[in-house]
């Protein structure tokens, strides 16, 4: 991803995370349009390795409550299977 150069940090931050953003909404659009089930939500999660949180964007199709289950149910479902716990559906994890 081209980043153009300046030395004001707080504008570079901000001007990727407008590009991240709208790559995000293009990204979610094609999956909508494509990929996604009638009554099925989708998830796309960016986020900066060994981060602390804070940069991190998403783009869902679903309301904020569905999304919000949805990943709790998730994080879950890892947390059982690190843990050595009963598996799930394989098909789930990717």
């Amino acid at each position: 991803m081209y980043l153009p150069r300046t030395d004001d940090k707080k504008k570079a931050f901000n001007l990727y995370h407008e590009m991240v953003r709208a790559g995000l909404q293009k990204l979610a659009s094609h999956i909508e349009e494509s990929y996604c089930p009638p009554d099925w939500g989708f998830c796309v999660l960016m986020f900066e390795f060994g981060g602390d949180g804070k940069n991190m964007q998403w783009i869902s199709n679903a309301n904020r409550e569905d999304m919000m289950k949805a990943l709790r149910e998730q994080a879950d479902r890892l947390e059982k299977r690190i843990a050595g716990g009963p598996g799930d559906d394989p098909a789930s994890v990717v």
